[in-house]
């Protein structure tokens, strides 16, 4: 996450999302985590949330599709779990990301401004959607 962030999440944060509610997925070569996602899953009653905290590849992987398996994966699962939103924010400069997400079936919702920090000041957060039972 450090090599691939500039603002990376603290140890402490990152361990705290290792464990229920919380499900952590990797992408493993010759035992080098490569890539992973963690989620955040929420349930009133009948209707799940899960909210992606985080989606990292490797930067020596990057622009390999190992981005779109790891949301191919979350979104599969996703559909077992019959989770009836995904939501995630995403840098607004992130513009390789918000193609990906879009590409996935991804919906822009709103904008969080000043959500993010930048090495001068903050910038905007986008937030987007995935319905995964729409598309079952």
């Amino acid at each position: 996450m450090r090599d691939a962030q500039l603002h990376a999440w603290s140890f402490d944060t990152f361990l705290s999302c290792l464990s229920s509610p919380y499900q952590a997925i990797g992408v493993f070569e010759y035992n080098l985590l490569q890539g992973f996602y963690i989620v955040h899953e929420v349930a009133v009653g009948e209707h799940k949330e899960w909210s992606l905290m985080e989606i990292v590849v490797n930067p020596l992987n990057q622009g390999q599709g190992l981005g779109h398996c790891l949301l191919n994966d979350l979104l599969h699962r996703a559909q077992a779990y019959a989770v009836n939103e995904i939501w995630l924010e995403v840098r607004a400069s992130n513009h390789n990301a918000i193609h990906l997400y879009q590409k996935m079936g991804f919906v822009h919702i709103d904008v969080r401004k000043g959500y993010y920090p930048i090495d001068e000041g903050r910038e905007d957060g986008f937030v987007m959607c995935h319905y995964p039972l729409a598309t079952m």
